[in-house]
C-alpha cells in the first residue's frame, strides 16, 4: 500500500540523483542516510515515550478521575472551559495527538456539552490544544523533530517562538469563549447543505 509507494518513491529519487543526474556522491549519500537515521530514531523514541505515557494514563484511569474532579469543581462554564483547556494543553505536551484525542474526547466532550459547548467547537478547542502541546517540551514531538531536522537547539527555538504561542493561545480563547466566531462557518456549511438537500429532493 502506502509503505510500498513510499519505498518505490525513495528508490526512484535515489536512482535519479545517483545515476541519471549524477549529483549524489557516496559521501553525500552516507551523510543523508546518517541524518535520516538520526531523525527516525528521534521520532521513534518520542512515539515510544508518548505511547507508554498514554498507556499508564489509561491503566490507572487518570483521565476519568480528572474528568470527575473537573465536573465537581465549579458550575461556571467559563471556569470549566478554562480547566479543560489547561488539562488538554498539559496532556498534549506528553502525548501524541491521536492518544490525546482518544483519551480526552470521551471524558471532556460530555462535560463541555453539558455546559453549552457544541461538539464541533470542542473539536476545534481540542485540536488547537494539541497543536500547542506538540510544540511544547518536555516531549513536544513536532518541535523536537523540527529542531532535529533544522539542526537547532530547542532552547533557541523556545526563545523565538513566543509570538506564535501568543497567536495560538488567543485563537484558542476566542474559539472557546466566542461560539459565534468558531461556529459561523460550520453553521453556514450545514445550512447550505440542508438547503441544497431540500431543493434537490423537491
Amino acid at each position: 500500500g502506502r509503505a510500498l509507494a513510499r519505498a518505490v518513491a525513495a528508490l526512484w529519487a535515489l536512482f535519479l540523483s545517483a545515476v541519471v543526474y549524477r549529483k549524489l556522491t557516496r559521501e553525500q549519500f552516507l551523510k543523508a542516510a546518517a541524518k535520516a537515521v538520526k531523525t527516525t530514531g528521534t521520532v521513534l523514541l518520542l512515539i515510544g515515550i508518548s505511547s507508554m505515557f498514554g498507556y499508564l494514563i489509561g491503566l490507572y484511569g487518570v483521565a476519568e478521575l480528572t474528568g470527575q474532579a473537573l465536573a465537581a469543581t465549579s458550575s461556571s462554564p467559563w471556569v470549566i472551559f478554562l480547566w479543560v483547556n489547561v488539562i488538554l494543553f498539559v496532556l498534549g505536551t506528553f502525548l501524541d495527538m491521536a492518544a490525546t484525542i482518544l483519551l480526552c474526547t470521551p471524558i471532556f466532550l460530555p462535560i463541555c456539552m453539558k455546559f453549552g459547548m457544541d461538539p464541533v467547537q470542542f473539536g476545534m478547542v481540542l485540536l488547537i490544544n494539541c497543536a500547542l502541546g506538540l510544540n511544547t517540551p518536555p516531549v513536544g514531538t513536532v518541535q523536537f523533530i523540527g529542531c532535529t531536522i533544522g539542526g537547532v537547539s530547542v532552547g533557541h527555538v523556545m526563545r523565538t517562538i513566543w509570538p506564535f504561542y501568543g497567536a495560538l493561545i488567543a485563537a484558542m480563547l476566542i474559539v472557546t469563549y466566542v461560539p459565534a466566531f468558531s461556529m459561523w462557518l460550520p453553521n453556514l456549511v450545514l445550512a447550505s447543505a440542508a438547503f441544497f438537500a431540500v431543493n434537490w429532493a423537491v
